[in-house]
């Protein structure tokens, strides 16, 4: 970007020094040369040409940027929000296995003492159960996260998601 803005300034010096020079030339009866001044002008009209496409391709560059900056806007967004999910679900694992070790422990001490419970088994099951289905769960946003990790590239480089 830091090229377009050094060519238009080289540019605005160029037709300035031109129309500087234009201004200093006197008439054609004076005997100035008209096709020294024909010259000047297509070399003014060139540069002014030149000084266009700069600044059509830099309002092309700045439009790219900006498309590109929402884009990235965009996944981090998406990313946030399945990191949060992903962080909810971790939580949530650790919540069911301290209850999974908890019940262990009063089982353990139960059959320690000889009185087993059917009631602490059957906390000891379901907390058990409960535990795998959260880490299903965790799984499921890992790969979720993953996968929006990857869906921008597969569609920066043409594939597909």
């Amino acid at each position: 970007m830091s090229e377009l803005a050094e060519l238009e300034q080289r540019l605005m010096a160029a037709l300035d020094r031109i129309e500087a020079a234009a201004e200093k030339t006197p008439a054609a009866s004076d005997g100035v040369d008209p096709e020294e001044v024909n010259r000047l002008k297509a070399a003014l009209d060139d540069a002014e040409r030149a000084r266009e496409t700069a600044e059509a391709q830099l309002h092309d560059l700045r439009e790219q940027h900006s498309q590109t900056f929402d884009q990235l806007e965009e996944s981090l967004s998406a990313q946030r929000k399945t990191t949060t999910a992903l962080d909810a679900e971790l939580q949530r694992l650790r919540q069911v296995n301290k209850l999974l070790e908890d019940n262990n422990r009063a089982l353990r001490q139960a059959c320690e003492t000889g009185q087993v419970d059917a009631a602490l088994i059957n906390q000891a099951m379901l907390a058990e159960l409960e535990s795998m289905r959260t880490l299903r769960a965790t799984e499921k946003a890992e790969i979720e996260a993953a996968m929006a990790a990857i869906e921008p590239l597969l569609i920066s480089t043409g594939g597909t998601a």
